[in-house]
């Protein structure tokens, strides 16, 4: 089994425990914590920008693994980030959401926060991932529901109509195709690259970067 990374262990701090939860902050309440981001006088910090990691390779989860401490400290960090840190951070929290849960665990808890944002950046993995994303939010509802109640209420009714969950099971299955034919991880490596400005301070200080950057270990749900 691969050891968990420093994201996870961040995830796992900031989970709302009970069986087959996500692991997600469950609501929008601020939790303030000693994150890089946070000035001096407590707040927020407008410039979420971090050091440039040592290789450009793999510098989506070595940015995902930044916000997201940063949400986990203070959900209203993400009203700080630039549009391409929302980008990165939606689009890595739904890959790892749905792979460690399914879409349901998605949608019924505060990953599904960040869809809007993962729809808006969508089209950087590609038209079939694209294609997908906006399919599976669509099934929530058309316009998306924001509110994680209302989500939660409309799955709810899903389960009723269709309690095999065959729906969101064959959503589940193509993101897991994804994964395996279409290269997100690089291509997310790609559009930070194009966009170096937005996420890091100083290309200067990628020797003093302190995360290691790797891959993330992916465990598919069995079903």
């Amino acid at each position: 089994m691969a050891r968990r990374n420093d994201f996870e262990r961040a995830r796992s701090q900031g989970a709302r425990r009970s069986s087959g939860t996500s692991g997600l902050p469950s609501r929008r309440t601020p939790r303030r914590a000693g994150v890089r981001g946070v000035g001096q006088d407590g707040g927020m910090s407008r410039d979420l920008r971090q050091s440039a990691p040592p290789d450009r390779t793999g510098a989506g989860w070595y940015v995902f693994d930044h916000l997201w401490r940063a949400v986990i400290s203070d959900h209203g960090a993400v009203e700080h980030m630039t549009p391409e840190q929302r980008t990165v951070l939606a689009l890595n929290l739904l890959r790892t959401e749905v792979n460690s849960g399914g879409f349901d665990v998605y949608f019924r808890y505060s990953g599904g926060d960040h869809a809007l944002d993962a729809m808006a950046g969508a089209h950087v993995l590609g038209p079939a991932w694209a294609a997908l994303i906006h399919a599976a939010c669509r099934t929530i509802g058309d316009p998306y529901p924001t509110d994680i109640d209302e989500r939660e209420r409309i799955l709810g009714g899903m389960e009723l109509e269709d309690p095999e969950g065959r729906i969101l099971n064959e959503l589940d299955s193509r993101l897991y195709g994804l994964e395996a034919d279409e290269p997100a991880d690089e291509r997310i490596d790609a559009f930070v690259a194009a966009h170096w400005t937005a996420f890091f301070s100083s290309e200067a200080d990628s020797a003093s970067a302190h995360a290691s950057v790797r891959r993330r270990p992916w465990r598919r749900r069995r079903r």
